[in-house]
């Protein structure tokens, strides 16, 4: 179902182009990262490359989310930008929240607790 969330919504913006194809399951990989983002949002998330680099979940997820709506507005004024579907990754860390939320209310809770309840 994460993979359908992630494609979905390129796939109605675009179905008039006979030359756009999607493969990949990057989407609902984005889609288990955010729920458990969602579940732990304290654990230490970072980029593979860059090891010695870590932030807590819920940042890294805001950063992440950032980039990717960033890198999938510049791809739809510059098709030429890349072959990266950087919509199928927001749709599927967002469908990752919405389907965690749906099925464990209390997670939402859990994590407002644990991450805007702490700063205030």
């Amino acid at each position: 179902s994460a993979i359908n969330a992630a494609v979905i919504p390129q796939q109605l913006k675009l179905k008039d182009d006979k030359y756009y194809a999607s493969l990949g399951a990057s989407g609902a990989v984005n889609a288990v990262i955010f729920a458990s983002i969602l579940i732990n949002p304290t654990q230490q998330m970072g980029i593979i490359f860059i090891p010695f680099i870590k932030f807590p979940a819920w940042i890294f997820g805001i950063i992440y989310l950032g980039i990717s709506y960033y890198l999938a507005r510049r791809k739809s004024s510059n098709p030429m930008s890349g072959r990266i579907n950087h919509e199928a990754h927001f749709w599927g860390a967002f469908y990752g929240i919405i389907f965690m939320a749906a099925f464990e209310p209390k997670l939402i809770v859990s994590f407002y607790e644990q991450t805007i309840g702490r700063l205030f």
